[in-house]
């Protein structure tokens, strides 16, 4: 009897690392993985295909699953078995898509397997990396009307005094708040530097703001709002006061 060996291992397509963005209100981020592998010898709808998803990668798989049921490994710890597709793109490829799961914010490791019909294993690792995508929720209060001090001639504006409940999906940054005036108007993409801004007797009126927050993971959002400026108190008003 001869019996003929093949030693060519199955081959995955892609094994990149790979960014995903989420938008989700519990700040997980949902994906539906996928990865396609093709083998010389055994035909591919009779490969044993299967996953290991370690989140965080702390070292430790904590989600499991396979393209046959039931699964076909021992999983003395009881991992969560995740639902997958196996599907024929009719180019010497099949297609294993995991079903959609909520991955917490953070960089996790996914490791590919896959046997063919003489025990040769091809493998596929990487990270991929679940990012908050989902910009913060500014909210400004609608006008705020100061008074310039007598003793400066002038009168400072923080971003917080403007602040009206500003939330995220997430979280918000440690120190999360900007403000500028005028405004930059619609369209902007970098936020100011600046805490606060400085009114003085020539500012008297209504004054365009923008506050800018952002959120624990570097997204950064704006609105537009406005200060009432206003000289009760007759601080000087000559040309070249603050």
């Amino acid at each position: 009897m001869i019996k003929v060996l093949n030693s060519t291992v199955p081959v995955f397509g892609a094994c990149d690392d790979l960014d995903i963005c989420g938008y989700n209100a519990d700040c997980t981020v949902s994906a539906a993985l996928s990865n396609t592998v093709s083998d010389d010898c055994t035909p591919e709808n009779l490969l044993v295909v299967d996953f290991k998803i370690d989140l965080d990668n702390d070292g430790t798989y904590d989600l499991i699953g396979a393209n046959v049921s039931p699964y076909p490994y021992p999983n003395p710890n009881g991992m969560p078995i995740l639902p997958v597709a196996y599907t024929d793109l009719g180019t010497g490829e099949y297609e294993i898509t995991i079903g959609s799961y909520d991955f917490p914010i953070g960089t996790h490791r996914i490791l590919w397997n896959a046997e063919d019909k003489c025990s040769n294993v091809g493998t596929c690792e990487y990270l991929f990396d679940a990012q908050d995508c989902a910009k913060p929720t500014p909210k400004a209060f609608h006008g705020l009307a100061v008074d310039i001090q007598p003793v400066t001639n002038a009168v400072t504006v923080t971003a917080m005094m403007m602040d009206a409940g500003s939330f995220d999906n997430c979280c918000l940054a440690a120190n999360p708040f900007r403000i500028a005036s005028p405004s930059g108007g619609p369209g902007q993409t970098t936020p100011p530097n600046s805490t606060q801004v400085v009114f003085g007797c020539n500012d008297l009126g209504s004054q365009s703001v923008d506050l800018w927050v952002q959120d624990c993971n570097g997204n950064w959002d704006y609105v537009t709002s406005y200060v009432n400026v206003q000289n009760n108190m007759a601080a000087r008003t000559v040309a070249g006061a603050n």
